[in-house]
């Protein structure tokens, strides 16, 4: 599990994507690390959460039918140089 605290680098976050009008929702649960691999699945499910319209400074129900997972490191470590190589497999 990368939730918060249970790894050294990384920690999966639940968070709302609210850019470019997206439709996904992030959700730790959606990400894993399998024999050395990290996996990150995508589906269709429902979210509800609680969004802020910035307009009216009001808060209310929203929800998105897309979920994935997404990862950080933030105050986890800093990359000063070099480069970072990866290689992704999509469906």
């Amino acid at each position: 599990s990368l939730q918060d605290g249970n790894d050294p680098r990384w920690t999966a976050i639940d968070k709302n994507d609210y850019t470019n009008d997206a439709l996904h929702f992030y959700k730790s649960e959606n990400v894993q690390t399998k024999n050395g691999v990290l996996q990150v699945r995508t589906e269709l499910k429902d979210n509800l959460y609680r969004a802020f319209d910035e307009k009216k400074k009001i808060f209310y129900s929203d929800k998105k039918t897309v979920q994935s997972g997404m990862v950080q490191g933030w105050n986890k470590f800093c990359i000063t140089g070099g480069i970072v190589e990866f290689s992704a497999k999509l469906p």
